[in-house]
């Protein structure tokens, strides 16, 4: 037990995240002991690593008001569990990221129509379509 133990003691596991060879690195020690848990975490910003456009929302489902958003200029609820999301500039959707979360249960599907338009549907995991809050966020180069 005392050999697994100084093994537990001795070991190191780190991490390293880069878009280019100065902008993230990660490194954590992990020990025996929960309380002995070590970390650290440098980050350096470097522009050329970052999307070049991002836009986010946040959104009440029951009618689709904007309760916070960067880079959206309206959300629209068309029906039950269905929005279209407009962005405030054009994005390129051949190289974008889009991601879309709504409760715990939810299905969220988000469908990109053209460079600013974004459909969001909502189901519950019976595939029912609801009205939920929902948060979306685009990324593109």
């Amino acid at each position: 037990m005392s050999w697994i133990k100084t093994q537990l003691d001795a070991l190191t596991v780190s991490v390293g995240l880069k878009a280019s060879s100065s902008d993230v690195t990660t490194s954590l020690a992990l020990k025996a002991n929960a309380s002995d848990v070590t970390s650290s975490l440098a980050l350096k910003a470097n522009a050329s690593a970052l999307p070049a456009k991002f836009a986010f929302a946040s959104v009440t489902g029951s009618n689709g008001a904007i309760k916070s958003s960067f880079g959206v200029s309206s959300v629209t609820r068309n029906s039950a569990g269905q929005y279209t999301v407009v962005l405030s500039s054009a994005f390129n959707i051949n190289m974008s990221a889009v991601t879309a979360l709504s409760g715990t249960y939810n299905v969220c599907a988000a469908t990109v129509s053209d460079t600013t338009t974004i459909g969001v549907g909502i189901k519950t995991a019976a595939g029912v379509a609801i009205d939920s809050d929902f948060s979306i966020q685009i990324m593109s180069n």
